[in-house]
């Protein structure tokens, strides 16, 4: 917040051509965007959004073009602008530094939801009433804006007491999402008819027996020690994979899994 103290003298300003002291920077100014949720620095997140999965409201189709579903778009670029502000680094090698670079940007989501809720929901609470499940559900939103505002000013001032680094971000893609669209269920959101037990129709994990070519992923690498059950997630289903790796390692054969999955589909 910025403001200037204007000095009179019986009512005549003392400087009555001129605008000081000078504010050396530009105010922040919400989009248009930004200003239908009610909050702030949420436009670049929306979605989709490469560090971010496809959707965080599962039903948004069914809501479109109504005051919920534009409740819940606005959700989904908070939720996503949080997903980002929370991959984070451990530079300063601080236990209380992780956990404010992590919880500065989870106190922002719900302040930015908390105002998207009392601006755009449906909470009828003009005249505030003790037995109002509205008035209970819009004082919750006031006490949320107040108490996490003043709890990330207070961290981001203990950041800069400690000497930590003011932000220690650090950029994860969400693996490749399949193709859309070629998910076989029934319309309930279940594996329709067409699916196996697995939903992907097809068992990576298993021997090549023609229908996918490749060795089989089950076996030992040489790093020793037999497999264990992990799994690749796609947009088509689960597969399941018996590997000896790492987890980040595991992430990467994933992404081939899936892709040769996709190809093959």
């Amino acid at each position: 917040m910025t403001g200037r103290i204007k000095l009179l003298d019986n009512g005549v300003s003392t400087q009555p051509d001129s605008d000081l002291p000078a504010i050396p920077y530009d105010y922040d100014m919400p989009t248009a965007y930004d200003e239908s949720c009610g909050s702030f620095g949420i436009t670049q997140f929306q979605l989709p959004h490469p560090q971010c999965p496809l959707k965080f409201v599962c039903d948004l189709p069914l809501i479109e073009n109504t005051p919920v579903g534009q409740f819940a778009d606005c959700v989904e670029s908070q939720n996503c602008n949080m997903f980002v502000g929370m991959t984070t680094g451990v530079s300063a090698r601080s236990e209380a530094a992780l956990f404010m670079h992590q919880m500065i940007p989870h106190h922002e989501n719900a302040i930015n939801m908390a105002k998207t809720l009392s601006k755009n929901g449906d909470l009828d609470c003009d005249e505030f009433d003790e037995d109002s499940a509205d008035c209970a559900m819009f004082d919750i939103t006031l006490s949320i804006v107040n108490g996490q505002n003043f709890q990330v000013q207070t961290m981001r001032g203990l950041l800069e007491s400690y000497g930590f680094p003011e932000t220690d971000d650090c950029v994860v893609a969400v693996p490749p999402h399949g193709v859309e669209g070629d998910d076989k269920t029934d319309g309930t959101g279940e594996p329709g008819a067409d699916d196996d037990s697995r939903g992907g129709g097809r068992d990576l994990g298993e021997k090549d027996d023609g229908r996918g070519g490749g060795r089989d992923l089950g076996e030992k690498d040489g790093a020793g020690g037999g497999g264990t059950d992990n799994i690749c997630i796609s947009s088509t289903g689960v597969y399941t994979v018996r590997v000896n790796l790492f987890a980040g390692e595991l992430g990467t054969l994933c992404l081939s899994v899936l892709a040769r999955a996709s190809s093959a589909t």
